[in-house]
């Protein structure tokens, strides 16, 4: 049992999560992840403190701050290298910071959480299309939709990916779906974006 000063360390880290949590729901992403990275940097079990980093890599996701991400989410991966849930975080970061061979490099091989491994796979794929490996691309979005078919994120993609390989009516049928399985979600606002650029140049690759 630990001693009593390192039981009161861990319920103050503890508390302290929760409470970031709490302001993440509130709407304050920022500071929770303020909070977040300044807990995982604590000392203390390093399992528990990789899940605080991957909170606060979530909480600057939400702050729509990639380049803090990759740092929560890097320093996650020191404590916990193989976390599926910092390495999809990290990828996605990758990817909208232009580092797509990153990301590339953080998923494979996949994470061994097969839970995790079709969101793994979209995020892959996209990092694969940016590479101009759309032939890569494909394979693995035909992969998650094999496991999550009804999957928005999943739809979303690979309906960009047969937009470059000029399948138009798939691309369309990709899109449309989207908007019927997650009508609220960003990705069917992005669904409908594209769209609109094809209904404007139905030809454009």
């Amino acid at each position: 049992m630990p001693p009593p000063g390192r039981r009161g360390a861990a319920a103050c880290i503890a508390a302290g999560r929760w409470g970031a949590l709490a302001q993440l729901a509130l709407g304050d992403a920022h500071g929770a992840a303020v909070a977040l990275d300044g807990l995982a940097h604590a000392p203390g079990d390093p399992a528990t403190r990789a899940a605080i980093a991957r909170d606060a890599a979530g909480a600057w996701a939400v702050d729509g701050d990639p380049p803090r991400v990759l740092d929560s989410a890097g320093y996650g991966l020191i404590l916990a290298p193989r976390d599926a849930g910092l390495l999809i975080l990290h990828a996605r970061a990758a990817v909208a910071g232009d580092r797509a061979a990153q990301a590339v490099a953080d998923l494979t091989p996949l994470p061994s959480d097969p839970a995790a491994q079709a969101e793994a796979l979209v995020v892959r794929a996209s990092a694969y299309r940016r590479l101009g490996r759309i032939d890569l691309a494909r394979a693995d979005i035909d992969q998650a939709l094999r496991r999550t078919p009804q999957d928005a994120a999943a739809l979303l993609e690979r309906g960009i990916v047969r937009q470059r390989l000029g399948d138009m009516p798939g691309a369309r049928a990709d899109w449309e779906q989207v908007m019927e399985v997650a009508p609220d979600s960003r990705q069917a606002d992005l669904a409908r974006q594209d769209l609109a650029v094809l209904e404007a140049d139905p030809d454009a690759p």
